[in-house]
Order: structure tokens, then C-alpha cells, then sequence
């Protein structure tokens, strides 16, 4: 009797133990199971935020898309200056070299208020600005030249 009292306390205490630990793994379960929910909305909701970002990047390249492409609108005026330059050189030295002025300070302005919009430097701002009064004073006095020659040739 005594023998069947002690196995049967065993028992119950193998039992408790085995309780208590089937406690702690499903505490365990429980913790690790909150933690990959939370991990999971965490991602969510970052994948949201990037969509979101994404998004309004796309929104703000297609206000700028009725633009011109930087590299089309290069391509353009490398045309546009060969064709001067083939027409100037039919016209005359005097008259190719006003309208070949007239053409870098029309591309001088123009990089000149794109440096502004888009916020350069001061220095580039100011090395811009000096370089289409340069080509302004050149074109002027070229343009006086051929007045001069005009007058002459009259």
C-alpha cells in the first residue's frame, strides 16, 4: 500500500511537471505567435507607406511629364543650330555670326531660368547672369558692325 501511494504520488507529480511545462511552451507559443502578428502589420504597413511614397512620386513625375525630355529637347536644338549655321554661312560671315550669337544667348537665358527654378547655387546663378550680359553686349556690337558695313556698302 505504502509502494502504490508513492507511485501514485510520483505520478501526480510527473504530471504537474509536465503541466507546468505544457504552460511555459504554450506562453511561449502565444508571445511568438503576437510577435509575427505584430512583425506582419509592421511590414504592412510599411509596404503601404512605400506604395503611398510611391505613388505620389508617380503623381509628381506626370505633372512634369507635359514637359519636354531633356535629351529630345538637346537633340532639337543641335538640329536647329546646324541648320542656322548652314544658313548663315549662305548669308554671309557678319550676319552667321549674329544670328550664331543670337542663338547662344537665347540657350544662355533659357539655362539661366532653369538654374533658377530649380534653385543652383548663387556663384552659378551669377556666372549665368555675367555670361548672357556678355553675349548681349557681343550681339550688340555685332549687330552695330552690320549696321556700319550696311551704311558703308549704301
Amino acid at each position: 500500500m505504502v509502494q502504490f501511494y508513492r507511485a501514485a504520488k510520483a505520478e501526480i507529480k510527473e504530471k504537474s511537471i509536465e503541466q507546468r511545462q505544457a504552460d511555459i511552451a504554450k506562453t511561449r507559443f502565444e508571445a511568438r505567435q503576437a510577435r509575427l502578428e505584430r512583425d506582419a502589420a509592421e511590414r504592412e504597413a510599411t509596404r503601404a507607406a512605400r506604395k503611398a511614397e510611391a505613388k505620389a512620386k508617380a503623381e509628381q513625375d506626370s505633372r512634369f511629364a507635359g514637359e519636354e525630355d531633356p535629351v529630345q529637347a538637346a537633340i532639337e536644338r543641335a538640329k536647329a543650330k546646324k541648320a542656322r549655321l548652314q544658313q548663315s554661312a549662305e548669308a554671309g560671315s557678319v550676319s552667321g555670326k549674329i544670328e550664331e550669337l543670337k542663338a547662344k544667348l537665347e540657350r544662355a537665358k533659357f539655362g539661366l531660368e532653369q538654374a533658377q527654378v530649380s534653385g543652383k547655387e548663387e556663384k552659378v546663378l551669377t556666372a549665368l547672369s555675367a555670361s548672357v550680359q556678355r553675349l548681349e553686349r557681343l550681339l550688340a556690337s555685332e549687330q552695330a558692325k552690320q549696321a556700319q558695313t550696311q551704311e558703308g556698302s549704301e
